[in-house]
């Protein structure tokens, strides 16, 4: 087997998108000559800018049903593969690939998949997503390099240096669109100070485009977050991946900036609420094909990655909020304090390993 071009389709959300890197890598890795594609929903694409094992990035609307785009990539791939159990995602793969590579639910009514797919997995939420997606290599013989690819250009570094005053600084990432996945902002404000008053090095506040966004950044100020400590003007996801890799350690809630954190190797303390680590955790680059953390909540090490969540009987639930809508808080999130995040920042700064 010899395949020329691939299709890796991911129809979710950016973070879903940066967590199938691995398979471009892979692929890339085994074959180096052959080409890489990319479909995805429009406004996720940008994650993937300056990938060096990708070619080309494909969009399709959320939503959208047209079926013209689907036709235009029939059978024009060697091999393509989905990255989730979706029917949007199966239809493409099937189409797109004269060899398909997807998942199935395990429930009856995906039998048809099991037959449509020239190779079909079944979709298994106790694995890791990066250890999940990188099993379909199995069946093109293709060994996994478990590495999330986050490309750094040099004028988003330049820009990034400036922001930052050419002063070392911890950066600190607050913001999502969801409710369910918010860590206080009066908590952000007091984990900033205490960071500046007790280690001695500044802070940073990344600055997010949105309603919600801008709600949390209005929350921050009123707790007393200097104007001084945002980075100037929203960023876009390369500006925001130089400043992570330029800072000295990074702290943000379950969000795709904290997975890129760990992609860059930098000291990253992740705030989980409801989300299960062992599915969704920042992927430590370098650790083999396997699950890195346990199932469980409370407080996990991996490496220079730590992530904080409640010890409680009911994390990680996997639901959105308490309420089970993402406009409900979670309480894991509410009452989890500032002391146990900067108590793991604390441990990150002194260690060895970081």
């Amino acid at each position: 087997m010899n395949p020329k071009s691939f299709l890796i389709v991911s129809l979710r959300y950016i973070g879903d998108v940066l967590l199938s890197t691995p398979l471009a890598r892979s692929i890339r890795a085994a074959f180096p000559e052959a080409a890489v594609d990319y479909l995805v929903f429009e406004g996720t694409e940008t994650i993937l800018t300056g990938n060096p094992d990708v070619r080309e990035v494909l969009t399709v609307p959320p939503g959208s049903r047209a079926v013209g785009g689907l036709l235009r990539r029939w059978k024009r791939y060697d091999v393509s593969v989905g990255v989730n159990a979706s029917d949007r995602t199966a239809f493409q793969v099937i189409a797109a690939g004269k060899t398909s590579v997807g998942f199935a639910d395990p429930r009856p009514k995906e039998w048809w998949k099991k037959r449509a797919f020239s190779h079909c997995s079944v979709y298994d939420p106790d694995k890791h997503v990066v250890e999940l997606l990188l099993g379909q290599l199995r069946y093109l013989g293709i060994p996994p390099v478990p590495e999330v690819s986050v490309p750094v250009r040099d004028n988003d570094r330049a820009g990034a240096t400036r922001a930052c005053g050419g002063e070392e600084f911890v950066l600190l990432h607050p913001y999502t669109r969801w409710e369910y996945k918010k860590w206080p902002s009066v908590h952000w404000a007091r984990l900033s100070g205490r960071i500046e008053r007790e280690m001695g090095i500044r802070t940073l506040f990344t600055v997010a485009p949105g309603s919600f966004e801008r709600r949390i950044r209005e929350e921050l100020a009123e707790a007393g977050v200097d104007e001084s400590r945002f980075a100037p003007g929203p960023l876009t996801l390369g500006q925001a991946a130089a400043l992570v890799a330029i800072a000295e350690a990074y702290v943000g809630i379950d969000t795709v900036i904290t997975h890129m954190a760990a992609a860059l190797g930098r000291r990253t303390v992740a705030i989980f609420g409801p989300t299960p680590p062992w599915r969704w955790g920042p992927w430590p680059n370098g650790h083999p094909v396997s699950t890195p953390y346990d199932h469980r909540g409370g407080t996990q090490r991996k490496g220079n990655i730590a992530i904080v969540q409640k010890d409680w009987d009911c994390v990680a639930c996997d639901r959105m909020g308490c309420d089970h809508t993402p406009e409900s808080a979670s309480r894991c999130l509410v009452e989890l304090s500032v002391e146990e995040v900067y108590s793991e920042l604390f441990l990150l700064m002194n260690s060895r390993e970081a």
